[in-house]
């Protein structure tokens, strides 16, 4: 059973890596010693106008990383907890508690790895490609979904990550926009253009309930085990 902790952060750094997006970077402090599991989720507390508010947040680091914690947060127009987060500095200092959730690394038995995400669906996932490639082991493909090639979240990190890295292949999916990326679609459509041994394969997806539902799809009409397919839909959380 996960012990559940409460965690005072204070911000060490945040930078954007999109026009909307920012990665933030804490170092935490909990009321007794707390780990999590790649893919897990912090719930972030803020007060506005007497009243808390309360969002989750996946982690996008290893928890080796830790007392070091890194968040990914996207700028809702209107919404409370995005732009908060998005606009603290160093030294900030926010609340939180977890780690909650059940979409984690090491829920599949098969070697080869398929993780799928748009836009910042990418959180858990690079947590969770981080920790398979920390492990070793089969192949980890990363399909990584937006309209336009600026909209990408780590392009660059993931590009360099993937040179250093033979058993892992990134495909970044641009779907409204033709010659600037070598994959041009949506995720699914890429994804099936591939090679895949869906029989053999881990699926780890996270986006909106249609693009999750779309990709289940997929992955059953082409052989796939719907036992194999892991999924988390973290929209409802993001303002």
């Amino acid at each position: 059973m996960t012990k559940i902790s409460k965690i005072k952060a204070q911000l060490i750094s945040n930078q954007p890596i999109t026009e909307q997006m920012h990665q933030l970077v804490f170092q935490t402090e909990a009321n007794e010693k707390w780990e999590f599991t790649e893919g897990q989720f912090v719930m972030v507390q803020h007060e506005v106008d007497h009243e808390l508010v309360v969002r989750a947040y996946s982690i996008s680091s290893l928890a080796s990383d830790l007392p070091r914690l890194e968040l990914v947060v996207k700028r809702v127009e209107g919404g409370v907890m995005s732009n908060y987060l998005c606009d603290l500095r160093r030294g900030d200092q926010v609340d939180m508690d977890g780690p909650y959730g059940h979409f984690v690394w090491n829920l599949g038995q098969n070697n080869n790895k398929v993780l799928v995400a748009i836009g910042c669906g990418i959180a858990p996932l690079k947590s969770i490609l981080l920790k398979q490639l920390q492990m070793g082991g089969g192949n980890v493909e990363l399909y990584l979904g937006s309209r336009l090639i600026k909209e990408v979240p780590f392009l660059k990190y993931f590009s360099d990550l993937q040179a250093k890295n033979r058993n892992f292949k990134f495909y970044p999916c641009v779907s409204r926009e033709t010659g600037v990326c070598q994959y041009s679609g949506r995720v699914t459509k890429v994804m099936l253009e591939q090679n895949i041994d869906f029989a053999e394969t881990d699926f780890y997806i996270c986006g909106t309930a249609n693009m999750i539902a779309d990709l289940k799809q997929s992955v059953a009409l082409h052989g796939g085990n719907l036992k194999n397919v892991f999924n988390e839909n973290i929209y409802p959380y993001a303002n």
